[in-house]
C-alpha cells in the first residue's frame, strides 16, 4: 500500500514515525495536524484547501492520513485542522498559507492546552 512508498506523504510520515520509535522507544510522539489554508481566485473568492485540489489532493486528505498514522502507531494527535479556523473566519487567522499573529496565538494556545491535559 501507500505506506510502503517513502516518496508519498503517508509513506514518508509513517517511516519517520517508525524510525523515531526504533531509535527512541520511550519517546512520546505527538502528531499535530496542519491548519486550514486558502487561495483566492481571480474574482477574490476563497478557494479553501479542504475542498480545492491544487495539484496534490485536498488538505483534508493529508489531515486524514495524519490521523490514520496517529491511530496506526498509537500516537497522541492534536487536531488543529478542524479546531476553530473555518471559511467564516479564516482571514482573521490565516494569511493565505501561513498563520498570522492571531492564528499563531489561537493554534499555540490549542497546543498548549493539549499538552497541559497530557501533564507534559
Amino acid at each position: 500500500g501507500e505506506e510502503n512508498y517513502i516518496t508519498t506523504y503517508y509513506g514518508s510520515l509513517v517511516r519517520s514515525i517508525e524510525m523515531l520509535q526504533e531509535k527512541y522507544p520511550h519517546l512520546d510522539i505527538v502528531l499535530a495536524s496542519g491548519y486550514p489554508t486558502y487561495l483566492k481566485d481571480e474574482n477574490g473568492n476563497l478557494l479553501m484547501g479542504y475542498t480545492e485540489d491544487f495539484g496534490e489532493g485536498t488538505l483534508s486528505k493529508y489531515v486524514a492520513l495524519e490521523y490514520l498514522a496517529s491511530v496506526q502507531y498509537n500516537l497522541s494527535y492534536i487536531d488543529n485542522y478542524y479546531y476553530k479556523i473555518n471559511e467564516n473566519n479564516i482571514e482573521r487567522y490565516v494569511d493565505v498559507q501561513r498563520l498570522n499573529d492571531d492564528g499563531i496565538d489561537l493554534v499555540g494556545n490549542h497546543v498548549a492546552e493539549f499538552l497541559k491535559k497530557m501533564n507534559w
